[in-house]
């Protein structure tokens, strides 16, 4: 049984009391509803976005939401429910009223940090490292990733990029899209400018890409803009550019 609380202002004899409500998740026991008063909260991170509507998640339930018929439910199984048939949910709460007869479900839907596209699938990598497929006609604004992918390399490399862009605006920002070529080779492209920059891992990223300014600002005043392509930054202390 899952309990939260909620306070619940009460005027009493002119008096304005806190009153702690039990919001009541019981994985214990049947509770008794009456489907039509249920409600959905959704609730996600990202304000460009969204994987789910509240249709969505009604036409998911185990019961017919446009009933007015009393039903038993237990709340534990809708959330387990909607866990496994939707892989937008990162988080689900589903309680019954004490009053009411009223089952309410709060989601929290997954926040992608970064996408992918591989094999012509596209998918994203959430905050925790989960990966789920893209939805058509969602589209969420984080860095976009290509490449020949495996399911380990997603998980891993993938979430520490999106992570270590997600923590620093000022790359995020700089940075218009990624290439894996392979393991062991990384491209990033700048918004701007017909360029590319490797690194070899992920390792040490803080000081690889420290090297990008020093590119603009020492380099490209004594080459000019087109004479070099590939600037490559995962030698220490070193950068090493390969021309057009």
């Amino acid at each position: 049984m899952k309990l939260v609380g909620v306070l619940v202002c009460v005027t009493l004899l002119g008096y304005t009391l806190l009153v702690a409500v039990r919001r009541i998740s019981d994985g214990g026991g049947e509770r008794i509803i009456i489907p039509r008063k249920t409600s959905v909260s959704l609730l996600h991170t990202g304000k460009e976005y969204s994987f789910l509507t509240t249709k969505d998640v009604l036409a998911m339930l185990p019961f017919n939401p446009n009933d007015t018929v009393e039903r038993e439910v237990n709340a534990h199984r809708v959330e387990s429910l909607l866990l496994v048939k939707s892989p937008y949910i990162s988080e689900v709460t589903a309680y019954v009223s004490p009053w009411g007869k009223a089952m309410n479900i709060e989601i929290t839907e997954r926040c992608p940090i970064i996408r992918y596209y591989t094999a012509g699938q596209s998918y994203y990598v959430d905050d925790t490292g989960k990966v789920f497929s893209n939805r058509a006609g969602a589209s969420a604004h984080v860095p976009l990733v290509t490449g020949v992918l495996s399911s380990e390399t997603a998980s891993e490399t993938l979430y520490t990029l999106g992570a270590y862009l997600r923590e620093n605006e000022e790359w995020r920002e700089f940075i218009g899209s990624i290439h894996l070529v392979s393991a062991e080779e990384i491209w990033l492209y700048p918004r701007v400018g017909d360029y590319v920059f490797v690194i070899d891992d992920l390792d040490g990223l803080d000081e690889k890409l420290k090297k990008i300014p020093v590119f603009y600002r020492r380099i490209l005043p004594k080459v000019g803009a087109e004479k070099y392509k590939f600037i490559n930054l995962s030698y220490k202390d070193q950068i090493v550019c390969k021309k057009r």
